[in-house]
Protein backbone atom coordinates (compact mmCIF):
# COMPACT_ATOMS: atom_id res chain seq x y z
CA UNK A 1 0.00 0.00 0.00
CA UNK A 2 1.10 3.56 -0.63
CA UNK A 3 2.69 5.32 2.31
CA UNK A 4 0.94 8.34 3.76
CA UNK A 5 2.70 11.64 4.26
CA UNK A 6 1.88 11.78 7.97
CA UNK A 7 1.08 8.64 9.93
CA UNK A 8 1.80 7.75 13.53
CA UNK A 9 0.74 4.37 14.95
CA UNK A 10 0.38 3.42 18.61
CA UNK A 11 1.99 -0.02 18.73
CA UNK A 12 1.96 -0.78 22.48
CA UNK A 13 0.52 0.50 25.76
CA UNK A 14 2.11 -1.22 28.76
CA UNK A 15 2.59 -0.81 32.50
CA UNK A 16 1.67 -2.13 35.93
CA UNK A 17 -1.81 -3.71 36.01
CA UNK A 18 -2.03 -3.46 39.81
CA UNK A 19 -1.55 -0.05 41.38
CA UNK A 20 -2.31 1.61 44.70
CA UNK A 21 -4.64 4.52 45.27
CA UNK A 22 -2.66 7.75 45.53
CA UNK A 23 0.59 6.30 44.14
CA UNK A 24 1.95 7.71 40.89
CA UNK A 25 2.72 5.00 38.33
CA UNK A 26 4.42 5.20 34.95
CA UNK A 27 3.05 3.69 31.75
CA UNK A 28 4.85 3.34 28.44
CA UNK A 29 3.36 4.09 25.06
CA UNK A 30 5.24 2.99 21.94
CA UNK A 31 4.70 5.03 18.80
CA UNK A 32 5.87 4.19 15.28
CA UNK A 33 6.21 6.68 12.45
CA UNK A 34 4.97 5.02 9.25
CA UNK A 35 4.71 8.31 7.39
CA UNK A 36 7.10 9.92 4.93
CA UNK A 37 7.75 12.90 7.20
CA UNK A 38 9.68 13.06 10.45
CA UNK A 39 7.58 14.27 13.37
CA UNK A 40 8.85 16.68 16.02
CA UNK A 41 8.13 16.23 19.72
CA UNK A 42 5.95 19.31 19.81
CA UNK A 43 3.71 18.10 17.01
CA UNK A 44 1.91 15.37 18.98
CA UNK A 45 1.14 14.22 22.49
CA UNK A 46 -0.14 11.13 24.29
CA UNK A 47 -3.53 11.43 25.98
CA UNK A 48 -4.85 8.81 28.43
CA UNK A 49 -8.56 8.68 29.28
CA UNK A 50 -10.68 6.53 31.57
CA UNK A 51 -13.85 4.71 30.50
CA UNK A 52 -15.95 7.84 30.96
CA UNK A 53 -13.72 9.81 28.57
CA UNK A 54 -12.09 11.89 31.29
CA UNK A 55 -8.44 12.72 30.65
CA UNK A 56 -6.36 11.24 33.48
CA UNK A 57 -2.86 11.76 32.05
CA UNK A 58 -1.00 13.48 29.23
CA UNK A 59 2.57 13.53 27.97
CA UNK A 60 4.32 15.42 25.21
CA UNK A 61 5.72 13.32 22.37
CA UNK A 62 9.39 12.88 21.48
CA UNK A 63 11.10 13.44 18.12
CA UNK A 64 10.48 10.50 15.81
CA UNK A 65 12.19 9.92 12.46
CA UNK A 66 10.62 8.11 9.53
CA UNK A 67 10.29 4.34 10.10
CA UNK A 68 11.40 4.77 13.72
CA UNK A 69 9.70 3.69 16.94
CA UNK A 70 9.91 5.64 20.19
CA UNK A 71 8.70 5.18 23.75
CA UNK A 72 6.80 7.90 25.58
CA UNK A 73 6.39 7.74 29.38
CA UNK A 74 3.02 8.77 30.84
CA UNK A 75 2.50 9.21 34.58
CA UNK A 76 -0.86 8.53 36.22
CA UNK A 77 -2.08 8.80 39.83
CA UNK A 78 -5.26 6.80 40.55
CA UNK A 79 -7.64 8.29 43.09
CA UNK A 80 -10.26 5.55 43.61
CA UNK A 81 -10.24 1.78 44.07
CA UNK A 82 -11.63 -0.58 41.45
CA UNK A 83 -11.09 -1.72 37.89
CA UNK A 84 -10.22 0.96 35.35
CA UNK A 85 -10.02 0.76 31.58
CA UNK A 86 -7.41 3.23 30.40
CA UNK A 87 -7.19 4.20 26.73
CA UNK A 88 -4.04 5.84 25.39
CA UNK A 89 -4.29 7.84 22.16
CA UNK A 90 -1.71 9.51 19.96
CA UNK A 91 -3.04 13.05 19.50
CA UNK A 92 -1.46 14.14 16.19
CA UNK A 93 -3.49 16.70 14.28
CA UNK A 94 -1.68 16.15 10.96
CA UNK A 95 -2.16 12.37 10.99
CA UNK A 96 -3.66 11.12 7.71
CA UNK A 97 -4.94 7.91 9.35
CA UNK A 98 -6.21 8.05 12.93
CA UNK A 99 -7.75 4.58 13.05
CA UNK A 100 -4.61 3.01 14.55
CA UNK A 101 -3.81 5.64 17.17
CA UNK A 102 -5.30 4.06 20.33
CA UNK A 103 -4.87 1.09 22.68
CA UNK A 104 -6.49 0.13 25.98
CA UNK A 105 -5.29 -1.38 29.24
CA UNK A 106 -7.35 -2.75 32.13
CA UNK A 107 -5.87 -1.65 35.46
CA UNK A 108 -6.88 -2.71 38.98
CA UNK A 109 -6.55 0.02 41.57
CA UNK A 110 -5.98 -1.40 45.05
CA UNK A 111 -6.36 0.29 48.42
CA UNK A 112 -3.35 2.22 49.67
CA UNK A 113 -0.98 -0.10 51.52
CA UNK A 114 -1.98 -3.19 49.52
CA UNK A 115 0.69 -5.66 48.43
CA UNK A 116 0.37 -7.56 45.17
CA UNK A 117 1.92 -11.02 45.53
CA UNK A 118 3.09 -13.02 42.50
CA UNK A 119 3.21 -16.76 43.16
CA UNK A 120 5.85 -18.54 41.09
CA UNK A 121 7.86 -16.75 38.40
CA UNK A 122 4.93 -14.61 37.31
CA UNK A 123 5.24 -15.92 33.76
CA UNK A 124 3.04 -19.01 34.10
CA UNK A 125 -0.20 -18.80 32.12
CA UNK A 126 -3.27 -20.98 32.27
CA UNK A 127 -5.18 -22.70 29.49
CA UNK A 128 -7.22 -25.31 31.40
CA UNK A 129 -6.50 -24.83 35.12
CA UNK A 130 -8.06 -23.16 37.15
CA UNK A 131 -10.98 -23.29 34.71
CA UNK A 132 -11.73 -25.15 31.50
CA UNK A 133 -13.82 -23.52 28.81
CA UNK A 134 -14.05 -26.73 26.78
CA UNK A 135 -17.04 -27.84 28.87
CA UNK A 136 -20.01 -26.29 30.63
CA UNK A 137 -18.60 -26.78 34.13
CA UNK A 138 -15.17 -27.27 35.62
CA UNK A 139 -13.65 -27.38 39.09
CA UNK A 140 -10.03 -27.14 40.22
CA UNK A 141 -8.20 -27.03 43.52
CA UNK A 142 -4.62 -25.85 43.94
CA UNK A 143 -2.22 -25.49 46.86
CA UNK A 144 0.08 -22.49 47.20
CA UNK A 145 2.86 -22.96 49.74
CA UNK A 146 4.11 -20.28 52.16
CA UNK A 147 7.51 -20.03 50.45
CA UNK A 148 5.70 -19.31 47.17
CA UNK A 149 3.48 -16.63 48.68
CA UNK A 150 6.31 -14.92 50.54
CA UNK A 151 4.41 -12.86 53.12
CA UNK A 152 3.67 -13.67 56.78
CA UNK A 153 0.07 -12.46 56.81
CA UNK A 154 -2.40 -10.15 55.16
CA UNK A 155 -5.91 -9.72 53.74
CA UNK A 156 -6.54 -11.52 50.46
CA UNK A 157 -8.74 -9.18 48.39
CA UNK A 158 -8.25 -10.34 44.80
CA UNK A 159 -6.96 -13.29 42.79
CA UNK A 160 -5.74 -13.13 39.19
CA UNK A 161 -4.57 -15.80 36.75
CA UNK A 162 -2.59 -15.01 33.60
CA UNK A 163 -4.12 -16.20 30.34
CA UNK A 164 -2.25 -18.45 27.94
CA UNK A 165 -4.45 -17.21 25.09
CA UNK A 166 -7.98 -15.86 24.68
CA UNK A 167 -9.68 -16.29 21.31
CA UNK A 168 -13.32 -15.71 22.31
CA UNK A 169 -15.21 -13.35 24.59
CA UNK A 170 -17.25 -14.93 27.39
CA UNK A 171 -19.35 -12.15 28.93
CA UNK A 172 -21.23 -14.43 31.34
CA UNK A 173 -19.05 -16.81 33.36
CA UNK A 174 -20.64 -17.76 36.72
CA UNK A 175 -17.83 -18.60 39.14
CA UNK A 176 -17.45 -19.55 42.79
CA UNK A 177 -14.12 -19.41 44.60
CA UNK A 178 -13.30 -20.90 48.00
CA UNK A 179 -10.05 -20.51 49.96
CA UNK A 180 -8.61 -21.90 53.17
CA UNK A 181 -5.29 -22.64 54.83
CA UNK A 182 -4.28 -26.25 55.30
CA UNK A 183 -1.58 -28.48 56.80
CA UNK A 184 -1.66 -30.73 53.73
CA UNK A 185 1.40 -30.99 51.51
CA UNK A 186 -0.56 -32.27 48.51
CA UNK A 187 -4.04 -33.29 47.38
CA UNK A 188 -3.19 -36.83 46.33
CA UNK A 189 -5.50 -38.51 48.87
CA UNK A 190 -8.52 -36.26 48.23
CA UNK A 191 -9.58 -32.70 47.66
CA UNK A 192 -10.61 -30.37 50.47
CA UNK A 193 -14.38 -30.12 50.77
CA UNK A 194 -15.95 -26.73 50.09
CA UNK A 195 -17.71 -26.92 53.49
CA UNK A 196 -14.25 -26.74 55.08
CA UNK A 197 -13.31 -23.65 53.05
CA UNK A 198 -14.42 -20.01 52.94
CA UNK A 199 -16.50 -18.82 49.99
CA UNK A 200 -14.85 -15.57 48.88
CA UNK A 201 -16.32 -15.03 45.39
CA UNK A 202 -19.71 -15.88 43.92
CA UNK A 203 -20.55 -13.98 40.76
CA UNK A 204 -19.77 -13.29 37.12
CA UNK A 205 -16.14 -13.38 35.98
CA UNK A 206 -16.19 -12.42 32.28
CA UNK A 207 -13.38 -13.34 29.90
CA UNK A 208 -12.34 -10.77 27.30
CA UNK A 209 -9.92 -11.13 24.41
CA UNK A 210 -8.43 -7.74 25.28
CA UNK A 211 -7.39 -8.87 28.78
CA UNK A 212 -4.17 -10.62 29.76
CA UNK A 213 -5.46 -11.97 33.08
CA UNK A 214 -8.60 -13.47 34.59
CA UNK A 215 -9.29 -11.21 37.54
CA UNK A 216 -11.45 -12.24 40.49
CA UNK A 217 -12.11 -9.34 42.91
CA UNK A 218 -13.22 -11.13 46.06
CA UNK A 219 -16.65 -10.46 47.56
CA UNK A 220 -15.28 -11.36 50.98
CA UNK A 221 -11.76 -10.59 52.14
CA UNK A 222 -9.83 -13.56 53.51
CA UNK A 223 -7.42 -13.12 56.42
CA UNK A 224 -4.28 -15.00 55.40
CA UNK A 225 -2.14 -16.10 58.36
CA UNK A 226 0.94 -17.49 56.62
CA UNK A 227 0.04 -21.11 55.95
CA UNK A 228 -0.42 -23.20 52.81
CA UNK A 229 -3.25 -21.61 50.86
CA UNK A 230 -5.79 -23.79 49.07
CA UNK A 231 -7.87 -22.20 46.31
CA UNK A 232 -10.83 -23.92 44.69
CA UNK A 233 -12.44 -22.49 41.53
CA UNK A 234 -15.81 -23.77 40.29
CA UNK A 235 -16.94 -22.47 36.90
Amino acid sequence: SEKLENELILTAFTGDLYVETGNTVKYTVQVMNKGLTAVAAGDYKIVVKDASGTVVAEAQGVDIACAATVSVAVEFTPTAEGEMVLTATVDYAADNNKENNSASLTVNVLAAGSQFVIVGSGTEKFSVCPASFMSGQSVSQTLYYPNEIGIESGLLKMIAFKYYSVTSNYPNVPVKVWVTETDRQDLSSSNIFSDDMTLVFDGNAPVRTTDTEWILPLDKEYEYKGGTLAIMVFK
